[in-house]
């Protein structure tokens, strides 16, 4: 019998049957988390606002997150350049740590296949890398008011 067949048989039922109480500890977990949230310098939350505010303008012209090439590289330069504008901000980096590095980071690389990607599928998991990251800042970040962006289906 073929190993993967034999894993998925012995796996799937273990996973619908596991119970509820193996979950219990995730809400206290997400509840901690949201305490050690760092306040976000305010130079931060600005350009995270414009960020916020350019996606989810592109993404009520594309629902589908279906981006054109020319589309995606468009987006991908105008988040850019708000990027680039807080890694090369030094107080910026400073206040928000490693974490802001990261997460940018992480951001610049949906950018760059939204930017380069020959195939709307490639472009549209750059954006919703780009679009996880936003909800991402929201969980990382202490910044009165904001809101994320929509859920995308």
């Amino acid at each position: 019998m073929n190993r993967r067949l034999v894993t998925f048989i012995l796996l799937v039922p273990a996973l619908l049957v596991t119970p509820p109480l193996a979950f219990a500890d995730v809400e206290p977990a997400r509840s901690e988390r949201l305490a050690d949230r760092v306040a976000a310098p305010e130079p931060l939350q600005q350009r995270m606002e414009v960020i916020r505010a350019t996606l989810v303008k592109s993404m009520n012209a594309h629902p589908d997150l279906r981006l054109t090439r020319a589309e995606g590289e468009a987006l991908a330069l105008e988040v850019g350049r708000e990027l680039d504008s807080i890694l090369a901000d030094k107080a910026i980096s400073r206040a928000a740590g490693r974490q802001a590095s990261f997460l940018l980071g992480d951001m610049r690389d949906g950018l760059d296949l939204m930017r380069t990607a020959n195939h709307d599928d490639a472009r549209r998991v750059g954006l919703m890398k780009v679009v996880q990251d936003l909800r991402l800042y929201g969980w990382l970040f202490e910044h009165p008011g904001w809101q994320g962006v929509p859920e995308t289906r």
